[in-house]
């Protein structure tokens, strides 16, 4: 079975009442469904076993580069 890394972005804002901010950030956190606004981003990309585990800044192993790089004739 294939393997996905997705990576999303979520907007979310609202008004929670509260005594202090400690607590107003508890409830804006506990509620978090109730403030979504939206998806700001959204990424899907196949990863495979090796990568699932390390993956780099570029969402690759180290593994993959080194394939890749050689299937190119590099």
């Amino acid at each position: 079975m294939a393997k996905y890394k997705i990576t999303a972005t979520y907007e979310y804002s609202g008004v929670v009442e509260a005594d202090n901010l400690t607590n107003a950030e508890k409830v804006f956190l506990d509620e978090l469904n109730d403030h979504y606004v939206g998806t700001e981003s959204y990424e899907v990309e196949e990863v495979c076993d090796n990568c699932e585990a390390d993956l780099d800044l570029d969402n690759s192993c180290f593994s993959c580069r080194d394939e890749d790089s050689t299937e190119g004739g590099e």
